[in-house]
């Protein structure tokens, strides 16, 4: 991106991120579709187990290598991407990525009975046998989510967003159709096949546009380049640090696994209902975001990315606070919608809302520790963010193991919440500290504000169901409901958030009504 004013960057950003959510909207619907789609056929069962168990290899190593690789590249980027060797660092990193892909998935194939046994210890013959099998179809989804990792990195460092917000689009439709038709004659296997199309297509949607910026592909191979020394600096604890959030999965399936049948899936299901939210404001704001920040601190302007942190943070508060309320008091004619048909019944239904319950208010948290790990990505300071990362993990197996007894699987979910919400707090009080920033003028203030519009709008809506049940006795079920009081109870936050003058809602009604007077830009 050129040099701009605070002005166009603010602007650009706006653009940029509204862009984004969209993209991120129509993938995270279409990954409704494809629960819904896995829901119908396979329900709460054990194949659907096995197939999440299975999953979850490929999954871990998308996030812990492929994403940490997307953040160690822009950082590593930003400083010398203007240079005559860029080119030449990206060839090397792509030609070490590619072999070390293929070596793992090697080796996935050959251990996948270990491997069945570590990701779900609890499993026992035909459920072991059909997720080792299951495995070594997944597996070599690896090879293309990694250079899936790189070419999203190479394409956000230069301010291209939207394919790379695009690419679960398809990834979505061919795991949809796969569900639906390809198991119809070979079952959860024909899934798995076409889930391994679908993870090779996250990559194959990237190319066409690696072609469209003005970058000089050049051949080359060196160790010795500063960017590929500072790449392996950097990256195991990057690595470490975006594989929390993976190894929170891998922790909730291996103690769901201990639980009875379908405790894994009603996870999985309730898991797709609280990231949506998080996947499309969280995502949208700070994957837009997070370039800028790495320029702002290459070219030392402090004051700006003071700025632009305050901003992000901001927007994730008013954005999610009212959803985080909304999820929990909606939860369980949310789930009924969104899956309650084929094989997946009403005991699968109560499953579900109820992990929905717990996992939902450790939305802000999961979200905060994203926006976190950015900020330490962006200012280097790996070391701390790694070790805080690991004290996390193991609080959240604390957490599991204390709650699970109590609360069954609601347990595990909010064993997640508790510590990924104090995790990021953590991250957060560091940040801040080291910086010589305020903690409460960054995150104390935005966050009570939202929270208390939050609240009105919560009480709203607990009268309005009393009114809607008890008054007009109409079943606590059903898409009416849930259009009603989701139009009604955003309406009352957002006056709510307008009389407590709340500076993103007067931005976004300033956006609204500059958009049906024809205004082309807003400030953000």
């Amino acid at each position: 991106m050129a040099r701009l004013s605070g002005d166009e960057r603010s602007n650009f950003l706006f653009r940029s991120m509204t862009l984004v959510m969209l993209a991120t909207l129509l993938s995270r619907m279409l990954g409704f579709f494809r629960e819904m789609a896995i829901a119908y056929r396979f329900g709460a069962t054990m194949e659907a187990d096995a197939y999440l168990v299975a999953l979850l290899l490929p999954t871990i190593l998308f996030y812990a290598f492929s994403d940490a690789l997307k953040n160690t590249f822009i950082t590593v980027f930003a400083s010398f991407k203007k240079e005559e060797n860029a080119a030449f660092f990206v060839n090397t990193l792509a030609f070490y990525l590619a072999a070390a892909l293929l070596v793992l998935v090697l080796l996935g194939v050959i251990f996948a009975p270990q491997l069945a046994f570590l990701l779900a210890p609890g499993f026992r013959g035909e459920a072991f046998s059909l997720t080792v099998r299951l495995i070594r179809i997944l597996v070599p989804g690896i090879f293309f989510m990694g250079l899936a990792g790189l070419a999203t990195g190479l394409l956000h460092s230069h301010h291209r967003f939207v394919i790379p917000a695009l690419v679960s689009a398809p990834h979505n439709i061919i795991i949809i159709l796969s569900a639906l038709y390809l198991s119809l004659k070979y079952g959860v296997v024909g899934l798995a096949w076409g889930s391994l199309l679908a993870v090779a297509s996250q990559f194959l949607i990237q190319v066409p546009s690696l072609f469209h910026i003005s970058f000089n592909f050049r051949p080359g191979l060196s160790l010795r380049h500063p960017g590929i020394q500072k790449v392996f600096v950097l990256l195991p604890a990057i690595v470490l640090s975006s594989a929390v959030l993976e190894l929170k999965h891998l922790l909730d399936r291996l103690f769901a696994s201990f639980l009875s049948a379908g405790s894994i899936a009603a996870l999985n299901y309730a898991e797709r209902i609280y990231v949506l939210p998080q996947g499309i404001f969280a995502t949208g704001v700070i994957i837009v975001l997070y370039p800028t920040l790495v320029e702002l601190l290459a070219e030392k302007d402090m004051p700006s990315f003071t700025s632009q942190v305050k901003r992000g943070l901001s927007l994730l508060f008013f954005a999610l606070l009212p959803v985080s309320a909304g999820l929990i008091i909606l939860r369980r004619p949310l789930v009924d919608f969104l899956f309650l048909r084929g094989a997946f019944d009403t005991s699968a239904s109560h499953l579900t809302a109820q992990a929905l319950l717990f996992y939902t208010p450790g939305l802000v948290g999961f979200a905060l520790h994203y926006f976190c790990n950015r900020i330490y990505f962006a200012l280097q300071e790996v070391r701390t963010m790694a070790w805080v990362n690991l004290a996390m993990v193991g609080a959240n197996a604390l957490f599991n193991f204390l709650l699970m007894p109590l609360l069954g699987h609601g347990g595990i979910a909010l064993g997640t919440s508790l510590a990924f919400t104090l995790g990021s707090l953590w991250l957060f009080a560091v940040f801040t500290r080291r910086l010589e920033l305020s903690f409460s003028e960054l995150l104390l203030k935005p966050f009570l504000r939202a929270a208390l519009a939050a609240a009105f709008m919560a009480a709203f809506l607990y009268l309005y169901l009393f009114l809607w049940t008890g008054v007009f006795r109409q079943p606590f079920a059903g898409l009416p409901l849930l259009l009603t009081a989701t139009a009604l109870g955003g309406s009352f936050y957002f006056g709510s958030a307008c009389l407590l003058r709340i500076p993103e809602a007067h931005l976004l009604l300033s956006f609204i009504t500059g958009f049906f007077r024809g205004k082309k830009s807003f400030e953000l």
